[in-house]
């Protein structure tokens, strides 16, 4: 059965101007899925729909739209509505996070971060899935991190939100297991997107580690279905299985002091060069 088959309807995908959600928007597009495109930068988006329209003869609609905004849900909502759009699949991508001892961030980000990457993409979630139960298919799919995994200091509050990505899609895959309504949380490590550069991370990571939006979202769309939560990377499942063998206050200190030296070494050698 193809995805079109087992989950009929448009796909929404929110953060979808680049990295992840823009390579889920190709990805699914040259599966013959429509596509509602949401992100806060409309230029971008237009761009990736002519082409998406243009290269697969897929419906594709934009959303500009910043997400943590006042009612930013309810309008999303609202379009889809208006337009008789049938939303098959949510993908749940939008979110950011913050590098640093937590006292040097300001608490707006904070909020900030917390509102899009955890309520945000719960109420989405509420706003389609009574349709999709109805409908006996549907799909949602959550953004999570291997970060989510662990307490990763020096990153402190985003963790926790990829933590509450983890944990709200592996309970919902359950609850509504034999639905038609399939969960899953998908957890990438380090990936080459925009996110280092928002986060201002400045962290050194070896090549071995960093993964590709691409592989992403195969990953995701071959876990769909069959399990509730799958890491990309096999490094990366077997780092995050072994560290479950200890205590994770020892685990979060091997992380935070891994993160301080690679960052003080960054901040060296930047001093060196200026």
């Amino acid at each position: 059965m193809t995805l079109t088959q087992r989950y009929p309807g448009a796909a929404l995908v929110t953060g979808a101007s680049a990295g992840i959600g823009e390579s889920f928007a190709n990805v699914l597009a040259s599966k013959g899925m429509p596509l509602v495109l949401v992100a806060r930068r409309r230029e971008r988006l237009e761009t990736l729909a002519e082409r998406l329209r243009v290269e697969h003869e897929v419906d594709v609609w934009v959303v500009a739209l910043d997400l943590t905004g006042p009612d930013a849900v309810a309008t999303l909502k609202a379009f889809t509505d208006r337009e008789g759009i049938t939303v098959g699949m949510v993908v749940n991508n939008a979110g950011f996070g913050s590098f640093g001892r937590h006292d040097t961030v300001e608490s707006a980000h904070y909020s900030k971060m917390v509102d899009l990457n955890c309520r945000v993409p719960t109420e989405i979630t509420d706003a389609y899935l009574k349709a999709m139960l109805e409908r006996r298919s549907g799909a949602v799919i959550f953004v999570a991190s291997t970060a989510g995994y662990q307490a990763v200091p020096y990153m402190s509050a985003y963790a926790a939100t990829k933590a509450y990505n983890l944990i709200l899609a592996e309970g919902l895959a359950h609850e509504y297991r034999g639905t038609g309504v399939d969960v899953l949380a998908v957890s990438p490590g380090f990936t080459e997107t925009e996110f280092a550069e928002a986060a201002s991370v400045d962290a050194r990571t070896p090549g071995f580690l960093v993964g590709y939006p691409e592989g992403v979202v195969r990953q995701a769309l071959r876990a769909l279905g069959k399990r509730p939560s799958t890491i990309h990377g096999w490094l990366n499942w077997l780092l995050n299985s072994t560290a479950r063998l200890f205590p994770r206050w020892i685990v979060g200190r091997l992380v935070g002091n891994a993160i301080y030296r690679s960052s003080s070494r960054l901040q060296v050698e930047k001093h060196k060069q200026d």
